[in-house]
């Protein structure tokens, strides 16, 4: 069913509209204190706060807290802060019910008035400096003054009883002429002389409906001369005086003459612009503008509504880049003057502007200016500027049709006619002369669409155009421009061929500079080449291994700008076609996007093209030489749009430039108009400096140290913690911050929102410390703080320790240079020694093997000639005398090894583990040869040549796996033997494994060959382990201990 609705609203008021964005500060965003009472800011930027439960320093990042103590009888003796005045030195005065107090660097003192006052003289309402310099102090008991010069506090109750003693001071001004103006509780007020302080009561004339008794004036403000702004319980008044003293009060008319409303009013602003604000008891806020004696009241628009705002308002400010803040028994509300720049559809101010209205999924502009959009499930038609002027459209079409769920696309084509492609249909109606939409025709999967979900429509010609179909891409044609005589032609995806449409969930189209149609899919994109037939394609997909592929598959936008470029937006980049190379050129976050998620792509008349992304807007002209994209802008929620996600088809420019963008949130409009925005120049503050001594103790801080912007640290605190704030208040969490640490990095470090740093264990020397920031506009300081930091170094890293330390290094030297030729005298007395005695050790080992050799010599000689004896005897009777002979042989054989192993182990040059080890491996070659045995060795390696053994362990090391050797040969009646070397730094192991039957270690052990080998491993402090089983034995030899020259020398 199709629901077309006309709305007419009217506007009952001619009040001039002005747009602020609100911002409350309560407990959620760290203010303690839920009710506020007064504001001021002093000059270098800090927002004081006075609550009802303590003082607050604000640096826009967080609210510094000073509170009351029990036992401080000098501090601030009460947390509830009835007003504040930042005088002319930056000194904050401090109004309380319990006295008056002054801050200087962070300290807060108490201030005695008088020594013994009452408790109406001690509750301070009301905080005034003069031109002079001079502090005046009303409390519900009087009137006083603290002179600047002698510092001497003065009682004007004790000096005109009559007019002040007892008297509530609600107000002090002064007007131009210095004379001084006193509102006292329910009373006329009082006026001073010109430059000096005789009060006098003045001659008043009040309006014909507030008696004097009714009368409560609360301030007396000058506006222009002789003419006063006057807050009271009646409204805001308006005062004339003259040079007789006289002051004729009247209620102010509006510009159709009738009185301004009655309200109570607490307090009046002029602001910069000479506009005047006043906060009242029960009404929040009001704006005046004062015209030809007029007051015109400015109709005051919050974009984000009041957000909690009591009618009950204490105070009103307006900072330095003219932010307007409210003291509020609901918070502290700020007011932010709206630049102009975005404008948000519908208006958030306005409840219900539109009712039903959701989320802007795409925009379009027809010939007579009035703007098309679609939401989840209907179709709007508005006047473009109503959406321009940030107010409820007056009149309006909205259209309810279930064939437009989930409408994605809108097209107006050649003729006039509107296409709609949704969830449920295609639709498309004839617009008339004047915009108004006719009957809709409808086309689904039941008259001719292959599937019922449509999307983007392209127009070929009148009579022809082609839509994104869910199962394809379609080609209609319209005979002689009959929509009910619609055909369709579906080219659709083929597996069996590569020419055929990449995939038939097709989403965008659009026509190339050389008149090609291109298909974006969620698997690739697909330019027709043919259109005969079933349709020939050349198809581009995503590639890993091919540079110029598409960047992804799904195909978000297509777009073709005003030279004829082709762009193609994806989930995971920005793609333009290179007709040369036919592939593609990407751009993602390294070339300048704010996120690499395209949802949509348009250009305006300068060439500029405008990408929506997921986190943003992207504005650039794009190079072709340099092939990137200069003069780059972006916007988000930072700059005034509604949502940083824009809405598929969401993005859309007219004519004049204006630049649409459609999201869930609603409609920002980005407008061409001029608009007279200046940044104010804002300063930067060290909020936070600490260090740490002990890490048991934490940080603490040490700001008070910083002289002339340098602050001196000794070496043991030298882990500094820092924060510094931008007070610039307009959208303070939009601040943005960098620095740099010289020498350390000359490059700024961009930390974004957070100005917290921490640096540890800053070695000893001299640091600067540049801190920028920068307000919501991206405009950054002009004056970046620049501390210097020096960081002394211990008293054994000072120069006066440094000289000592040359001294005794002097000393030190002379000293070991007279040792070290004495000890070298002595260290050559023993090398002479030890060489000596190496000699004598050589030598006697050369003995101790020369006796060895001669007893087995006698013996293998005596043997041998036994033998031989034998043999004779063996020929004489005949009988065979080989057996003899070969143990003839064997014997010559067993002496010449001797006497090899003799040559061997006296030779010096023989003296390595890698030598005993080859060695080893030659005897164990030699002796398994002939036989069946596998014999193997590892664990050699070259630097085993350089691993030295004393020749008594090398001799040892050697007699040990002989033996074992020659016992596995004889008994072991295995088919594998391995020797095995392990080499650590200062020892090594040597193993011996067989496969053999093995043996009862613990028996055999008690015999002799085993109990050699165990001794002779000891005798060079060796430990050999036996270990057999029927699997084998393993002989392993630990501990073989290296020596080098030197350990030669010693050991000797």
């Amino acid at each position: 069913m199709l629901r077309a609705y006309f709305v007419w609203l009217f506007s009952l008021g001619t009040v001039l509209a002005q747009y602020y964005e609100t911002t409350q500060y309560a407990d959620h965003s760290g203010l303690p204190s839920r009710i506020v009472r007064d504001i001021a800011q002093d000059s270098k930027g800090y927002l004081w706060v006075a609550g009802n439960n303590g003082l607050f320093k604000f640096d826009g990042q967080k609210f510094w807290p000073y509170y009351a103590s029990l036992k401080d009888t000098i501090g601030l003796r009460d947390n509830k802060i009835n007003t504040l005045l930042v005088d002319q030195t930056d000194r904050v005065w401090i109004a309380t019910p319990k006295g008056l107090h002054w801050m200087e660097n962070d300290e807060i003192h108490f201030f005695s008035l008088l020594k013994n006052p009452t408790a109406e003289e001690s509750h301070i309402i009301e905080l005034f400096q003069d031109s002079k310099g001079n502090i005046w102090v009303g409390t519900y008991g009087g009137l006083f003054m603290i002179n600047s010069e002698s510092g001497e506090t003065i009682s004007f109750s004790a000096m005109n009883p009559e007019l002040l003693e007892d008297h509530a001071i609600w107000g002090i001004d002064e007007d131009s002429d210095g004379r001084l103006w006193i509102s006292r509780a329910h009373q006329l007020p009082l006026i001073s002389g010109v430059g000096n302080f005789d009060f006098n009561p003045l001659n008043v004339t009040l309006p014909a409906d507030i008696s004097e008794e009714k009368y409560n004036a609360f301030n007396y403000l000058e506006f222009d001369e002789n003419l006063f702004l006057i807050d009271t319980e009646h409204g805001l008044l308006k005062g004339s005086f003259n040079s007789s003293s006289n002051l004729k009060i009247e209620k102010f008319k509006d510009e159709k003459g009738g009185d301004i409303e009655e309200m109570y009013i607490y307090e009046t602003l002029v602001d910069h612009d000479s506009g005047i604000w006043v906060v009242t008891r029960d009404q929040l806020y009001k704006k005046y503008e004062l015209k030809d004696g007029w007051l015109i009241e400015q109709e005051v628009i919050s974009k984000n509504g009041i957000l909690g705002m009591s009618g009950y308002s204490h105070s009103i400010f307006q900072d330095l880049q003219d932010n307007i803040w409210i003291a509020n028994a609901n918070g502290l509300f700020k007011l932010s003057e709206d630049n102009g720049k975005i404008t948000i559809f519908p208006p958030s101010h306005v409840y219900n502007c539109i009712p039903g209205f959701l989320s802007t999924y795409t925009i379009v502009e027809d010939r007579n200016g009035y703007v098309w959009l679609t939401s989840p499930r209907s179709l709007y038609r508005f006047k473009k500027e109503d959406i321009l002027s940030k107010d409820c459209p007056e009149d309006y079409l909205y259209i309810e049709n279930s064939h437009f769920k989930t409408s994605r696309y809108l097209f107006i084509d050649s003729s006039s006619r509107l296409w709609l492609g949704a969830e449920n249909g295609l639709s498309v109606t004839q617009l008339d002369a004047n915009s108004n939409p006719g009957e809709f025709f409808h086309f689904t999967s039941e008259n001719g669409l292959p599937h019922t979900f449509s999307f983007s429509i392209l127009e070929e010609n009148p009579n022809h155009f082609w839509i994104a179909n869910y199962s394809g891409l379609v080609k209609m044609t319209l005979p002689q421009g009959d929509i009910a005589k619609a055909q369709f032609k579906v080219y659709g995806n083929d597996k069996t061929r590569n020419d055929a449409l990449v995939n038939n969930y097709v989403q965008e189209l659009e026509f190339d500079r050389n008149g090609n149609l291109w298909a974006g899919t969620f698997s690739g994109v697909s330019k027709l080449i043919n259109a005969e037939g079933q349709g020939n394609f050349q198809n581009f997909t995503s590639e890993t291994e091919e540079a110029n592929s598409l960047s992804n598959n799904a195909i978000k936008q297509l777009f073709k700008d005003s030279n004829g470029r082709l762009w193609i937006g994806t989930q995971t980049g920005l793609n333009l076609f290179d007709e040369e190379r036919d592939g593609f050129l990407v751009f993602g976050r390294s070339d300048g996007l704010p996120s690499e998620y395209i949802l949509g792509i348009q250009e305006d008349s300068e060439g500029f093209l405008w990408v929506a992304t997921t986190q943003g807007l992207f504005k650039g002209i794009y190079n072709e030489s340099m092939k990137s994209f200069v003069h780059v802008e972006y916007f988000t929620v930072r700059e005034g749009l509604a949502d940083n996600i824009t809405n598929r088809n969401g993005l859309f420019i007219d004519q004049d430039d204006n630049v649409f963008i459609g999201s869930s949130r609603g409609l920002s409009v980005l407008t061409t108009s001029e608009v007279n925005w200046k940044a104010k120049p804002f300063n930067l503050a060290l909020t936070k400096f600490e260090s740490i001594k002990k890490k048991d103790q934490g940080f603490s801080s040490v700001k008070d140290r910083i002289e002339d912007q340098t602050i001196k640290l000794k070496h043991n605190e030298n882990s500094i913690q820092l924060s510094y704030a931008a007070l610039d208040f307009t959208n303070p969490e939009y601040n943005r911050y960098r620095h740099k640490i010289l020498p350390v990095r000359e490059d700024w470090i961009e930390t974004g929102a957070t100005s917290e740093l921490n640096y540890y264990n800053l070695s000893p020397g001299t640091y600067e410390l540049i801190l920028d920031g920068s307000n919501n506009l991206g405009i950054w300081s002009a004056e970046p703080i620049q501390l210097k930091v020096i960081i002394s170094p211990p008293f054994w890293k000072s120069n006066f320790a440094i000289i000592l330390y040359i001294l005794l290094l002097g000393g030190l030297l002379r000293f070991f240079y007279l040792a070290r030729i004495k000890k070298r005298e002595q260290e050559l007395a023993i090398e002479t020694k030890l060489e000596k005695a190496l000699i004598q050790e050589r030598e006697q080992l050369r003995k101790e093997n020369t006796a060895d050799f001669h007893d087995e010599l006698g013996s293998k000689v005596t043997k041998i000639s036994l033998f031989l004896t034998l043999a004779e005897r063996s020929l004489r009777e005949r009988k065979d005398p080989s057996q003899w002979f070969v143990k003839i042989r064997n014997n010559i054989k067993d002496l010449s090894g001797s006497f090899r192993d003799l040559l061997w182990v006296i030779d010096p040059q023989k003296d390595s583990l890698g030598e005993a080890f080859l060695r080893l491996k030659d005897f164990g070659e030699d002796l398994f040869n002939n036989s069946e045995v596998d014999f193997r060795s590892s664990g050699y390696h070259t630097n085993n040549m350089d691993l030295l053994l004393d020749p008594q362990t090398k001799k040892q090391v050697v007699m040990i796996f002989k033996e074992a050797m020659n016992n596995c040969a004889k008994y072991a009646e295995c088919d594998r033997v391995e020797l095995k070397l392990i080499s650590e730094e200062d020892h090594s192991t040597l193993i011996l494994n067989d496969n053999g039957k093995g043996f009862n270690v613990q028996t055999k052990s008690k015999g002799r060959g085993l109990k050699n080998m165990m001794d002779r491993a000891k005798k060079i402090g060796s430990e050999m382990v036996i270990t057999s089983s029927e699997k084998g034995t393993i002989i392993r030899l630990e501990g073989i201990p290296h020596s080098s020259d030197d350990f030669h020398l010693e050991a000797m």
